[in-house]
């Protein structure tokens, strides 16, 4: 989808940039397109959950998430401390490996 692409590409302009004036609006969308992502993800499986499921199963995706970033991040942490612009890069592909690999399409986040 969509939402999935822009910050990967964006992440690929961040470790082209120079300037502070292209890296500002590449850091907006990033953020932007990251929690939008996030917030329409989430109210989809809200309305697609059942009830009597519904608390658990958000409950669990957000633990993993949480676990997910408590892995990651270290990892990118150390990167950036060696290179900036390899590790936006290397954020770029990861993030675009992930929405081309990622069976989520535009008509299973449609109302309906």
């Amino acid at each position: 989808a969509f939402s999935a692409l822009v910050p990967g590409f964006a992440y690929f302009g961040l470790a082209l940039s120079d300037s502070a004036w292209t890296a500002g609006p590449l850091l907006v969308l990033v953020v932007g397109f990251g929690l939008s992502r996030s917030t329409v993800i989430g109210s989809r499986m809200h309305r697609h959950i059942d009830s009597a499921r519904r608390a658990t199963v958000l409950s669990s995706v957000g633990m993993c998430r949480h676990l997910l970033v408590a892995a990651v991040y270290p990892v990118v942490g150390w990167a950036a401390e060696r290179s900036l612009r390899a590790t936006f890069a290397g954020l770029g592909v990861a993030l675009l490996s992930c929405a081309l690999l990622s069976r989520v399409e535009d008509s299973h986040l449609a109302d309906g």
